[in-house]
């Protein structure tokens, strides 16, 4: 039986830092962890979190290994070269922006600490090397659900602007984010898809999730094709592949893996 998350328990859970055990998948020995095709994942409730990829092709995956911080749960990848960030130590005082070696999965810190609530769990980096996210935990804060920049030398934050969501409970705060092959920015709640305003911040939903995910659904990316893929953050996290036009969320890859955050494919190039 599937233990399923709402997004309140998930933010008590992550401030309580449950520690919980994956099983590593082997890959066919013809895929390298560095091959471009693969889906990267972020696992934030093991112990000092830890980076996996899968390969969708041969429904295999591994855990490459401990990123070294507690609760690291975005990923995004910025070009040249695919360099992979995450925040760590999010829900607590000092969340801060962070590389990831892609062969160890170890984190190393970018500047200073971001302010406290800026616990950012959905991140992209635009085509030119931008990078974004949607910060501000806090449901009560006017900033709640903002879209920033954020600087990749420094983890300075520029703010956009809100996204306009916000239904007053927490249970809305955006999961992920990925760029459509045509510019397009959409994210992700637990509940629903929307496209995201790259000059104002203002989000449009554009369908809620099917039954079978709504609720639970923590990562989403975009391949080079268009084709959208979401992550369950349940005990036994599923990756699916997404109609974004009805919603509907077919399940074709059993990770093997307990609750499964951020999912990104690795920026080519």
């Amino acid at each position: 039986m599937r233990t399923r998350t709402r997004p309140t328990i998930v933010t008590a859970v992550f401030a309580s830092m449950a520690l919980l055990l994956l099983l590593p998948l082997v890959f066919t020995p013809a895929r390298s962890a560095e091959r471009p095709s693969l889906l990267y994942a972020t696992l934030p409730f093991s112990p000092l979190s830890q980076l996996a990829a899968f390969s969708l092709e041969a429904k295999r995956g591994r855990v490459i290994g401990k990123i070294g911080y507690p609760l690291s749960a975005a990923l995004a990848f910025c070009p040249p070269g695919g360099k992979a960030y995450t925040v760590t130590n999010i829900f607590s005082s000092s969340p801060q922006l962070a590389t990831l070696n892609l062969g160890t999965g170890t984190a190393t810190p970018v500047g200073s600490p971001l302010p406290l609530g800026q616990d950012f769990m959905g991140m992209v980096c635009s085509r030119d090397g931008t990078l974004y996210g949607v910060g501000q935990s806090d449901y009560t804060n006017p900033d709640y659900n903002s879209l920033y920049i954020i600087n990749r030398a420094n983890g300075v934050l520029g703010r956009i602007g809100s996204t306009g969501v916000n239904d007053g409970t927490g249970d809305d705060m955006f999961m992920a984010l990925s760029f459509a092959p045509d510019g397009t920015l959409y994210g992700a709640t637990p509940l629903a898809l929307y496209t995201i305003d790259l000059k104002s911040g203002l989000a449009t939903k554009v369908i809620d999730f099917s039954a079978n995910v709504a609720s639970n659904v923590m990562g989403m990316a975009i391949d080079a094709d268009g084709n959208f893929y979401l992550a369950d953050f349940t005990s036994d996290s599923l990756i699916y592949a997404l109609d974004p036009r009805t919603g509907v969320a077919a399940p074709i890859l059993n990770t093997g893996l307990s609750y499964v955050h951020s999912i990104a494919f690795k920026t080519p190039g």
